[in-house]
């Protein structure tokens, strides 16, 4: 027979005062309580503790390494803004816009800038069918919609002048000018106050053609990584370029560099990442769709991608037979995708981050240029020195041509 249960003592009962518990009671029914931000707006991080490298990893382990995880916020901006721009070229109104700057500023308080510009909602910015020129856009960075307010300005000089006076102009910005030969994204990102800091990023719808290929790895090389000076913030490969410590995950950053600059370069091209087979994943192939077949691709080129460095991240030296060892395997790697793929190229491209004692220009693929000739891969090495001081010497110094 079970015990009778013993009664709560007075003692127990009185341990929750009366005006306590209607004040709990109280509390529970506060509806001001499920109103409170669930996520702070300076929170960095409102998924979880993990952090955005912690997150990278996990892709990368499971799935190879995503670009858009290493992307900077402003890089997704300009390759949204370059398919923004193509589209509208393609439009039958495109002969009819203005050839007037399209200026965008890229946020994410977009309604709030808005509002202190008075500009007008614009719901849908990426099919083509709106008008950009002559207008100072804000968006997010997939600029999918945005707000616009239209310039009264109709020449560049005033239309910098009319962002100045806006008090925006050491705001980043990306400027599209529909009058220009050869069409280009221009990235200022220290805002049009300070118009010669620029990087640009040339548009094309061009057929691809391994010269085409040559020409936009060699401007973005020379234009925006070639030293940290050149790279600025968004696009710098350094962690510290005076000791030659390249930032973490190098190769997935310029992966996701490449990936943006091709993708802008060639845009009746697909450029896809990490791309699974057999034998691996191909760092990066560009293919387009087949104009005889139906629903037919075809395969342009298979790249691989090699960093060769005196140092990791984390300040760990790599050994000589180290790097040479990446440049063979690339090639090894190279062959097999191309082969898997059917590409018609095949290209090892190797970014050179050594010290310059530790730097052995062409002659890095002095070991390979047999088997590369017979297998018709393409082999390329860019250059990158961690200080501009460490160019000029290069390029002028005594041991130069230059000198």
């Amino acid at each position: 027979m079970a015990k009778p249960r013993k009664r709560a003592s007075k003692k127990r009962a009185a341990a929750v005062p009366r005006q306590g518990r209607s004040q709990f009671v109280a509390a529970v029914d506060d509806l001001s309580i499920s109103q409170r931000p669930l996520v702070g707006v300076d929170e960095l991080n409102p998924l979880g503790g993990a952090s955005r490298d912690e997150l990278a990893s996990i892709v990368s382990e499971e799935f190879g390494a995503d670009p858009n995880l290493e992307a900077s916020e402003m890089a997704i901006a300009i390759d949204s803004l370059s398919k923004v721009v193509a589209a509208r070229m393609a439009h039958a109104d495109w002969p009819n816009d203005p050839k007037q700057l399209a200026v965008f500023m890229i946020s994410d308080r977009v309604r709030e800038l808005a509002v202190t510009l008075d500009a007008t909602r614009e719901p849908i910015l990426d099919n083509g069918s709106r008008s950009i020129a002559g207008k100072l856009w804000v968006a997010a960075p997939t600029l999918v919609n945005g707000y616009f307010a239209t310039f009264a300005a109709t020449d560049p000089g005033g239309v910098f002048e009319e962002v100045k006076l806006k008090g925006i102009g050491d705001r980043p910005a990306l400027v599209f000018d529909p009058s220009a030969t050869d069409p280009e994204i221009r990235y200022y990102p220290f805002g049009l106050n300070e118009d010669g800091r620029v990087q640009r990023f040339s548009i094309a719808n061009e057929i691809f053609t391994v010269a085409a290929l040559d020409k936009v790895l060699r401007q973005f090389h020379e234009d925006n990584i070639i030293t940290p000076d050149a790279a600025l913030s968004d696009f710098n490969p350094w962690s510290d370029g005076r000791k030659y410590i390249p930032r973490e995950r190098t190769e997935a950053f310029l992966q996701g560099m490449l990936k943006m600059i091709l993708s802008i370069a060639f845009g009746k091209c697909r450029i896809d990442f990490e791309v699974r087979g057999t034998e691996g994943r191909c760092d990066l192939l560009i293919t387009s769709r087949s104009t005889t077949v139906a629903s037919g691709w075809i395969s342009h080129a298979a790249l691989e991608l090699k960093v060769l460095r005196s140092f990791t991240s984390s300040g760990r030296r790599v050994s000589a037979p180290a790097r040479t060892k990446a440049v063979s395997d690339g090639l090894l790697q190279v062959i097999a995708y191309r082969r898997e793929r059917d590409a018609q190229e095949g290209m090892l491209c190797c970014f050179d981050m050594c010290l310059p004692k530790h730097s052995n220009g062409a002659t890095i693929f002095n070991g390979i240029l047999p088997r590369a000739k017979r297998n018709k891969i393409e082999l390329r090495r860019y250059r990158l020195y961690g200080t501009s001081a460490d160019l000029r010497t290069d390029m002028y110094g005594n041991g130069s041509s230059s000198a």
